[in-house]
């Protein structure tokens, strides 16, 4: 989970952003959204077709709302 935590944090960083939360429970969530779309196409092979790139739509706005701007150095604020 550590590995996934610092990937997160640091594709956060490249787009001037950073976890909102602590990064480790950043990948908590990623995982638990990953394995509960996972758990659901098993269940439901028939919706697999229809929302095979469900993951790759949800995880930006996922990052987007579980992170915040990273604060310019020197920036009054």
């Amino acid at each position: 989970m550590a590995g996934l935590a610092a990937l997160l944090a640091d594709l956060l960083a490249r787009g001037g952003r950073q976890p909102a939360l602590p990064a480790a429970d950043l990948a908590r969530v990623v995982m638990a959204l990953s394995e509960g779309l996972n758990a659901h196409a098993l269940t439901h092979p028939d919706a697999v077709t229809a929302n095979s790139d469900l993951a790759k739509r949800t995880l930006p706005p996922v990052l987007r709302a579980l992170s915040e701007p990273t604060p310019r150095v020197g920036s009054a604020g």
